[in-house]
């Protein structure tokens, strides 16, 4: 018979390779521990089946450096609110300070009246442009508008544009008419304006008036 193949001690004596998968087996249905080829499937598959389990420990978050001492060291912020530093109608040294009535009064009055700026320049350009050109109906019906707009201030051009337009054109009465308006409005009638006015006079012969008028500005310094 032919000679059978030595086997070593260590590899005769190992368990077979299925031996890991079945348990230990040695093919009488059961394993070393007792349990059956059918106990150990089914617990195989059960393993199988379950989900992995999570990682039990916690994530840690980066934070960033100094935020922790600067939320711990700090004082909470709190918000104020945003108060106006003066009154839109008053000065910056009146806050806190309780004004009279002439004070209330003389405030809403500048108020009104830079309300009506921009309708004052329209018309005042209005009279300007006439003027140049003589057109003194053009003149005169913007001048009206100008005196109706209401907390209106003339500007003194105004006054000095008319002065001249009527100095040309020999219109001593309409010259005399808007010099007064102007004190009304209490403008004080500047040099070129009674000059014009004087003008007015002369040419329209009325020397009495012209007088006056020269009188008027020797008084304050003119002439």
């Amino acid at each position: 018979s032919p000679a059978r193949p030595r086997v070593g001690a260590a590899r005769r004596n190992a368990p077979p390779r299925w031996h890991a998968v079945t348990g230990g087996s040695v093919g009488d249905g059961t394993s070393d521990d007792g349990m059956s080829d059918a106990s150990i499937e089914k617990k195989r598959d059960l393993s199988l089946k379950q989900p992995p389990k999570r990682a039990s420990g916690r994530v840690t978050r980066r934070r960033l450096p100094g935020a922790c001492e600067a939320s711990t060291n700090s004082a909470p912020q709190v918000r104020r609110r945003a108060v106006r530093k003066t009154n839109p109608t008053g000065t910056g040294d009146d806050r806190g300070r309780l004004r009279s009535d002439f004070e209330k009064a003389s405030a809403m009055s500048l108020l009104k009246t830079k309300v009506a700026a921009p309708e004052v320049a329209a018309l005042a350009q209005k009279v300007a442009a006439a003027c140049a050109v003589d057109a003194h109906r053009d003149a005169a019906a913007a001048y009206g508008s100008l005196k109706k707009v209401q907390h209106g201030d003339i500007p003194p051009a105004v006054f000095e544009n008319m002065l001249a337009m009527y100095a040309r054109l020999i219109m001593s009465a309409s010259a005399e008419g808007v010099f007064i308006d102007a004190l009304s409005f209490g403008k004080t009638p500047t040099e070129d304006a009674c000059w014009a006015l004087l003008r007015a006079f002369e040419r329209a012969e009325e020397q009495a008036r012209a007088d006056k008028v020269l009188l008027y500005m020797e008084t304050r310094g003119m002439v």
